[in-house]
């Protein structure tokens, strides 16, 4: 931290982790489980369809949801099997619950609202679903979720705190950014979806400076720009 002050970047001791809390995760798609997420929002009498591809469809007169093998999602409903009586907000973080999706709220407007994902109190960065509504109730959601149990990958370590701020440095200057601070690192985790074996889950650093966001890969040291 000293080094970097010295080199004229604002930051303070507090805004970075101590160490790196998160570990790589190995996730394996739990297809099992599908079908009581879907009862727990539908109820009873919920039929499969599997229409191909590893994609499964669950269906009665209340709606149906649709889950891939890429963890992505969506769920149509009759607005009278939701209703937002008591808010909007809280039926639709009700029924993410219920889908096994518990996040923090990104986004909302008069209709819809997006919700990010987390892990063990941890942001699953790109895992967001976007819940929609109309003046009786809940319509549709859209999104990617994590469809598994994540367990620790022992073959992929993290690198150490001060190895992630000097490769942070030093990358910038390799791209040419001007930048005079760092505002904020968020610690989370990015997926990598394999269609032959389990999805990647990756300790990433998501930086703030005062002119643009990053996002740090702590196992390998790489580095992007988040447009």
């Amino acid at each position: 931290i000293s080094f970097l002050q010295e080199r004229g970047i604002d930051i303070e001791e507090n805004d970075v982790p101590t160490d790196m809390e998160l570990s790589a995760q190995m996730v394996l798609r739990e297809q099992f489980a599908e079908k009581s997420l879907a009862s727990a929002l539908l109820g009873k009498d919920v039929q499969e369809v599997q229409l191909g591809g590893e994609v499964y469809r669950y269906e009665n007169a209340m709606g149906a949801v649709q889950f891939h093998s890429d963890g992505s999602f969506s769920v149509q409903l009759e607005p009278s099997a939701v209703p937002i009586s008591n808010g909007a907000e809280q039926a639709a973080l009700l029924v993410l619950k219920k889908l096994g999706f518990e996040g923090v709220v990104l986004d909302r407007t008069d209709t819809q609202m997006v919700v990010r994902q987390t892990w063990e109190g941890a942001p699953l960065l790109g895992q967001n679903a976007t819940v929609r509504w109309n003046e009786t109730g809940l319509v549709s959601i859209e999104g990617s979720r994590l469809m598994g149990t994540p367990n620790k990958d022992g073959e992929r370590t993290a690198i150490t705190v001060p190895t992630a701020l000097i490769t942070f440095l030093n990358e910038l200057d390799r791209m040419g950014d001007v930048y005079s601070g760092i505002q904020r690192i968020t610690p989370g985790y990015i997926s990598t979806v394999s269609l032959s074996g389990p999805t990647e889950l990756t300790p990433v650093w998501e930086i703030v400076t005062d002119t643009s966001v990053y996002q740090l890969n702590t196992i390998s040291g790489e580095l992007s720009r988040i447009e």
